[in-house]
């Protein structure tokens, strides 16, 4: 993979908290970051990819792994070991079959009733489980299997963007 092809946009980003530099997407309004008891959770997302850094208490590649059991019969590659800040972190890789549709009703604002419905399609996740700042982490990198080989240098520039303050 060429980090020199991604087709993203894209802007560098620092975790204060976690002394971590990485890039994310370039709109930085969609940045979600949400606190659990003793762990936080970034979130960006611009179409189709999605990455998610987990940091924190219990942050870890089998608790990343627990997570992606609900989503039904995963398919886990074996971990490998890659380097982060110039440590070793393992990385492993996901695929989760696509799921059933989902359909819920939605109001509109003049109070007709309406239909919305949500597809599950077929995902791969990477995932990249290190510890920075004293703390676990993990990073994950989430696109629609059927994508994953023409955004291939995008999920190269973030992991290769990761880097330690």
């Amino acid at each position: 993979m060429d980090a020199s092809q991604s087709k993203l946009p894209w802007a560098a980003h620092t975790i204060d908290e976690l002394k971590l530099s990485l890039d994310v997407f370039a709109d930085k309004s969609q940045l979600v970051r949400t606190q659990g008891d003793g762990f936080v959770t970034f979130i960006h997302s611009h179409d189709p990819a999605r990455i998610v850094v987990w940091a924190g208490a219990g942050q870890t590649l089998p608790k990343w792994r627990e997570r992606l059991s609900s989503r039904g019969k995963v398919t886990l590659d074996a971990e490998t070991t890659v380097q982060v800040c110039g440590a070793p972190a393992h990385e492993q890789v996901a695929r989760v079959p696509k799921a059933p549709s989902a359909t819920g009703l939605v109001t509109s604002g003049d109070g007709s009733v309406g239909h919305i419905t949500q597809a599950f399609p077929a995902t791969v996740h990477v995932a990249v489980g290190f510890s920075v700042a004293g703390k676990p982490v993990v990073m994950s990198w989430i696109i629609p299997a059927d994508k994953r080989d023409a955004y291939a240098g995008d999920e190269a520039r973030f992991f290769a963007s990761v880097h330690c303050l």
